[in-house]
């Protein structure tokens, strides 16, 4: 069971679906905490921005493999310990080194979409506040 074709069309284009979601979730969030709406949009900037620079900074630390020990120890602990108990003589377990070369060898992943919305969201919302708090 499959997404529809429309469906799979936005969510191939980041660059729309990214900041049609934060929307509907400002717009979610400004209706549940409907004190003070100005407030409920600076907040909502803010929490979606850092969400976005959140997995953008992960995202960023798995393409570079600042924890690919802890990725090999995974390993290690799965695929890598079923090959021994399995007995194979022609496979075995990749040592740390041709795991690193693997894992660099992989195709990254896309950060900057991420960093750049929440980068945007975050200073949005800082603009936000200090023009209104000029006023």
């Amino acid at each position: 069971m499959g997404r529809s074709k429309p469906l799979n069309e936005i969510l191939k284009h980041r660059a729309v679906f990214l900041p049609v979601a934060a929307g509907l979730f400002l717009v979610a969030y400004g209706i549940l905490v409907a004190k003070n709406v100005y407030l409920a949009a600076v907040d909502g900037l803010f929490y979606v921005g850092l969400l976005y620079l959140v997995i953008g900074m992960c995202l960023y630390i798995h393409n570079i493999g600042l924890f690919k020990t802890f990725r090999y120890w995974g390993y290690r602990w799965g695929p890598g310990r079923k090959l021994e108990k399995e007995g194979a003589h022609d496979a075995k377990p990749m040592d740390l080194v041709a795991f690193t070369q693997y894992i660099m060898s992989q195709p990254k992943k896309p950060t900057a979409i991420f960093l750049i919305y929440g980068a945007a969201f975050l200073a949005l919302a800082a603009l936000i506040l200090v023009l209104h708090g000029a006023f």
